[in-house]
């Protein structure tokens, strides 16, 4: 992959070694998960995959017309797809699909460390980079997601997302036609993959085009193309808006002061506390933040680095994401959503983003940052892996709970 990026490091070995050992790390892990509370049996929603498979298999119903089928509002045809494939390749065993998610959130990580290993500087921090990029994709809270069959959803938009981060990135004439494509299929496999597009307009604007770039050079069409993908991620959303029932969209209704409190509080769950309180005050932490990693980036130049591109990226789709939710669930309480329906895995996106965020500012040169903000920047890229560790056991009590109930 090739970045432009003439002021990267000949040698950035000591980061590559690093980050393939955290890598191994995390592949044993998630293996070892999958392995000891996967089941072949599928859970909840998962079952409707008996009656689509039954209805392929007799011919009444064919796979392009899985293509805009939708589960209540969202639309899920990508999904569909892909689970019955991988279904009729494993013959009918629901594990499969469990292991599906475990390797695109592996093919995620894979990729931002290819997005790591080009940044200048970023071999100055080996060990501290290979834990950022790896660590907070792992999350234990991530559970009711990663063991459940029917979220591959999640797992295949936040591919599309970092999929369309690298072509942009890229820089080659096939970048904006697989950007388009990562969106559409990320648009397909779930409601929140339309915030895809919103991430790759950001993208966009984040870009530096000092270099050559195949779809034009101005800033006048970057926003042209920022503004498509706006435009069509607003059709998306009032056609899913427009899609729901009206006792759905009933039902919808919340309290608007409310709101700001249990968007704040799902982000806190991802250091898979159960106390709103407790989740409110270290969601606030984890805003502030990224706040601060993004407007020092944008200050000090790291935001013309592709690490903080992807970062910003990636941290706008958890906050997207988490926001759709709270708008939609918070009508349930905060304490299901953070215990019996865990809403945090797209939190992941947001805190996996602020630690990329971050090191992209640890990796400029020694002289562009005052101290102050670099032990800012290093306590920030520390506090993204904190939820990782106190999520262990929240994480393996849901992952014990979800095989009991199989």
């Amino acid at each position: 992959m090739n970045f432009n990026n003439s002021d990267a490091p000949a040698n950035v070995s000591h980061f590559q070694l690093s980050f393939g050992l955290a890598f191994v790390a995390s592949l044993a892990l998630l293996l070892g998960v999958v392995a000891s509370y996967a089941t072949s049996w599928p859970q909840r929603d998962a079952f409707i995959f008996f009656d689509w498979l039954l209805q392929v298999r007799s011919g009444d119903l064919s796979l392009v017309s899985l293509v805009f089928a939708r589960n209540n509002e969202h639309l899920v045809g990508v999904q569909y797809l892909v689970s019955l494939g991988v279904l009729w390749l494993f013959d009918g065993n629901f594990k499969s699909l469990i292991y599906m998610n475990a390797a695109l959130l592996l093919s995620v990580i894979a990729l931002c460390g290819s997005f790591a290993a080009k940044e200048e500087g970023v071999a100055r921090w080996s060990w501290v980079a290979a834990l950022l990029v790896c660590v907070p994709f792992i999350n234990p809270v991530q559970a009711s997601y990663l063991l459940w069959e029917f979220q591959l959803w999640w797992y295949i938009v936040l591919f599309c997302a970092v999929i369309a981060c690298w072509s942009l990135e890229a820089s080659r004439p096939w970048s904006l036609p697989v950007a388009v494509l990562a969106c559409a299929t990320a648009t397909l496999s779930g409601t929140q993959g339309s915030f895809v597009w919103l991430v790759a307009a950001a993208y966009l604007m984040l870009l530096d085009y000092r270099d050559r770039f195949a779809f034009g050079a101005t800033t006048g069409r970057r926003f042209f193309l920022a503004l498509g993908a706006v435009v069509i991620f607003a059709l998306v959303a009032a056609t899913v808006l427009f899609g729901r029932s009206a006792a759905t969209g009933q039902a919808a209704g919340f309290q608007a002061l409310g709101l700001p409190a249990y968007f704040v509080q799902l982000i806190g769950g991802v250091f898979g506390v159960r106390r709103p309180s407790v989740a409110f005050t270290l969601g606030t932490a984890l805003v502030v933040a990224w706040v601060l990693i993004v407007v020092v980036s944008l200050r000090f130049g790291s935001a013309r680095r592709p690490l903080f591109r992807l970062g910003f990226g990636l941290s706008l789709l958890g906050l997207l994401s988490t926001l759709a939710f709270a708008f939609g669930r918070q009508r349930y309480g905060i304490e299901w959503a953070l215990w019996n329906f865990h809403a945090s895995p797209p939190v992941i996106s947001f805190v996996a983003g602020t630690a990329l965020a971050a090191l992209g500012l640890l990796s400029l040169d020694r002289q562009a940052l005052p101290r102050l903000l670099v032990l800012s920047a290093a306590f920030c890229g520390w506090f993204t892996l904190v939820p990782s560790v106190t999520a262990i056991p929240a994480g393996h009590q849901r992952a014990a709970e979800l095989l009991r109930v199989t």
